[in-house]
C-alpha cells in the first residue's frame, strides 16, 4: 500500500539469493540458471530475479535494418519529421506519427507511404498547441494530450476528429497513460509559492503525484506521490542580485510510469525494483533484478557540460547562469539504475538499461506478464522505442545529419 507520503511498504526483507559457479556449479562452461524466487507478502507478489529465463541460442533480436524508413532531408512535407513526438502502429498496419513540430498526426501506410494528416495548430476542435502524449485504443482510435490547453482529443480509426475532453486542475497535469477503461493517468508536480521560502542549499529531494482522470475528464483519485528528483540547492548571482535556486543533480534517478491495460507500472530508479498497483493505487506486485549500478564517470560529466554549453551558447544571461549553475552542482556517484519503462502489445515489460552519457547503445531487459525476467535484448544504436509489437519494434532515430526519422523494425523470437 502507499501512506500519504507514497511510501511504499512491506514487512519482509529483500531475501539475498545465491549465484554463479562457485555456489551452483557449472553447466558446459556456463553459469547454472538461477530461477527467480517469487513470495507473498502482506498480499504483494515479490519477484526476485537473479538471472534470465532465456538460454543460450533462445530469446529475442532486433532485425539490422529497418523495414519501414519515415523521413527525409528535404522534399515531400509529409516526409519531412519536425520534433516527432512519437509513433505508433495500428492493428492493420498503418503507422501514425505524432508530429509535434507541425501539431499534425500524420497516417502512412503499413510501407510509410503517406495517406493524410489531421490536427494542426491552434485552439479548435482537434488542433493543438503543444503536443505532449498520445495513444492507441483497442479500435484504433488515438488520442493525444495538448499539455498548453490540457485537453485530451480523439481521433477515429480513419484520422478524423472525434472529441475532447478537458483535464481539470492548476498544476499542469501531463498525461502519460491511458488504462483499458478508458481512464487517464497524468503526472502533476506542484508548483513552488511565490510566497515559499527560499530553496535550502545542498541535496534534497522533492515529489511528485500520479492523478487519475475519467474518460471524461473528471478527476477521480490520486494513485500515489512519488519521489521525484535529486536536487541541489545553491547560492548565484543574477543581475546584480543573489538568488537563491535548485538545479536537478545530474545523473539523478527519475521517477517513469508505464500502463498495461488495467495495470499501472512505475519505477522510480533508485533501485531496480519496479511497482505494480491497481488503478486505486493498491500495490499488487513488485519486480526486482539483481543489478550493479554503473558510476558515474568524469567523462559522463564532462560529455554532460560539454552538450549544455552548446545548447546554451547563443543564449543571454539566464541561458549563462544556467549553465554556470549546472557546473557548480555536483554530479550523482552512479547511473540510475535505468532509464525507462514501456508495455508491449502483448503485456511483456521492457526496461531499457542506463548508459554512459553519449553511448548511443541502447539494451533492454525484457519481463514476461508475471514479472519473470527473460533476457536482454539489445537494440539499434540510437533508437528511442515508442512501440512495441509481436513482430516488431517502431520508433525514433535522427541520423548523422540531425534528421529525424520514424523506423519500423522487424522483432525475430527464436
Amino acid at each position: 500500500m502507499i501512506d500519504s507520503r507514497g511510501h511504499i511498504h512491506t514487512r519482509l526483507a529483500w531475501l539475498a539469493l545465491g549465484a554463479g559457479c562457485a555456489l551452483l556449479g557449472c553447466d558446459s562452461g556456463q553459469a547454472a540458471k538461477v530461477r527467480p524466487l517469487v513470495r507473498d507478502s502482506a498480499g504483494v507478489t515479490i519477484i526476485s530475479n537473479e538471472s534470465p529465463a532465456w538460454s543460450d541460442g533462445e530469446g529475442w533480436r532486433v532485425a539490422e535494418t529497418p523495414v519501414v524508413d519515415i523521413g527525409v532531408v528535404s522534399g515531400d512535407a509529409a516526409y519531412e519529421l519536425f520534433r516527432p513526438l512519437g509513433a505508433l502502429r495500428l492493428s492493420d498496419g498503418r503507422i501514425v506519427v505524432a508530429n509535434a513540430g507541425t501539431s499534425e498526426l500524420r497516417y502512412y501506410d503499413e510501407r510509410g507511404k503517406h495517406l493524410g494528416s489531421s490536427g494542426g495548430r491552434g485552439g479548435g476542435p482537434g488542433e493543438f498547441f503543444a503536443m505532449s502524449w498520445f495513444a492507441r485504443t483497442d479500435d484504433d482510435s488515438v488520442v493525444v494530450y495538448d499539455r498548453r490547453s490540457r485537453r485530451v482529443s480523439l481521433f477515429d480509426p480513419d484520422g478524423r476528429y472525434h472529441s475532447s475532453v478537458a483535464l481539470p486542475g492548476g498544476d499542469f497535469p501531463s498525461v502519460q497513460g491511458r488504462l483499458s477503461d478508458g481512464s487517464y493517468l497524468a503526472r502533476v508536480v506542484p508548483r513552488r509559492a511565490r510566497d515559499a521560502p527560499p530553496e535550502p542549499l545542498g541535496r534534497g529531494r522533492d515529489s511528485l503525484s500520479f492523478l487519475r482522470y475519467g474518460p471524461d475528464g473528471e478527476f477521480l483519485d490520486t494513485l500515489g506521490v512519488f519521489l521525484r528528483r535529486i536536487k541541489h540547492g545553491l547560492a548565484f548571482e543574477f543581475m546584480g542580485r543573489s538568488r537563491r535556486g535548485a538545479m536537478t543533480i545530474p545523473f539523478t534517478p527519475s521517477t517513469v510510469l508505464a500502463v498495461a491495460g488495467s495495470k499501472v507500472i512505475v519505477g522510480t530508479s533508485t533501485s531496480y525494483q519496479i511497482s505494480q498497483f491497481t488503478p486505486d493505487g493498491v500495490l499488487i506486485r513488485l519486480i526486482r533484478k539483481r543489478h550493479s549500478r554503473l558510476p558515474v564517470e568524469p567523462s559522463d560529466v564532462d560529455s554532460f557540460l560539454d552538450s549544455l554549453r552548446a545548447q546554451y551558447a547563443t543564449g543571454g544571461p539566464e541561458a549563462k547562469t544556467h549553465v554556470k549553475m549546472n557546473e557548480e552542482t555536483p554530479p550523482a556517484d552512479s547511473m540510475p539504475a535505468f532509464d525507462d519503462l514501456i508495455v508491449d502489445r502483448e503485456g511483456n515489460l521492457w526496461v531499457s538499461a542506463s548508459r554512459h552519457h553519449g553511448d548511443p547503445s541502447v539494451q533492454w531487459d525484457v519481463f514476461d506478464t508475471e514479472g519473470i525476467w527473460l533476457g536482454v535484448v539489445p537494440g539499434p544504436d540510437g533508437f528511442r522505442v515508442t512501440d512495441i509489437g509481436s513482430d516488431y519494434l517502431l520508433g525514433l532515430w535522427k541520423d548523422d545529419l540531425e534528421v529525424e526519422h520514424a523506423l519500423l523494425y522487424e522483432l525475430i523470437k527464436s
